[in-house]
C-alpha cells in the first residue's frame, strides 16, 4: 500500500507538523505575554498558540494513524506515551502554578507564568531532540 511504501516520508513529515505546531504554540503564547498589555495582543497570540495546538494534534494523529496502519504497534504505543507524556507535562505545570503561586496572584498572571513555563519547556524540548 501507499502508506507501507511511504511510511519513513509520512512519519518524518508528520514529526515536522508536531515541532512546527510546537514552535507556533511559543510564538503565540510570545505574542500573549509580550502585547499582554494591550487589547488585541492576547486574543492574536492566543489564537496563534491555538492553531499550533491543532497543527500539532494533526501531526501527531498522522503518525499515530501511519503506524497503526503498517501494524508497527509497539511505535503506535510510542506515539501514544509521548503523548501522554506532553499532556502529564501540562497537567504537572498548571498544579505546581496553582499551589506555589502567591494566593492573591490574579488569574491572568498565573496563566501568562504556566504559558512561559510550557513554552520554556518546549523550547527545551526541541533543541534536545534536534535533528
Amino acid at each position: 500500500t501507499y502508506v507501507k511504501e511511504n511510511k519513513t516520508e509520512i512519519v518524518k513529515f508528520s514529526k515536522d507538523m508536531q515541532k512546527m505546531g510546537d514552535r507556533t504554540i511559543v510564538a503565540g503564547g510570545t505574542i500573549a505575554l509580550i502585547t499582554s498589555e494591550t487589547v488585541v495582543g492576547v486574543p492574536i497570540g492566543g489564537a496563534i498558540a491555538g492553531a499550533g495546538a491543532i497543527y500539532k494534534g494533526v501531526g501527531f494523529g498522522l503518525e499515530l494513524a501511519t503506524e497503526l496502519t503498517t501494524a508497527d504497534f509497539g511505535k503506535a504505543a510510542g506515539v501514544v506515551n509521548k503523548g501522554a507524556v506532553d499532556k502529564a507535562t501540562d497537567i504537572a505545570v498548571d498544579r505546581f502554578v496553582d499551589k506555589f503561586a502567591p494566593p492573591m496572584t490574579p488569574s491572568p498572571v498565573k496563566n501568562m507564568v504556566k504559558d512561559g513555563t510550557k513554552n520554556t519547556i518546549t523550547i527545551v524540548k526541541d533543541v534536545l531532540e534536534k535533528d
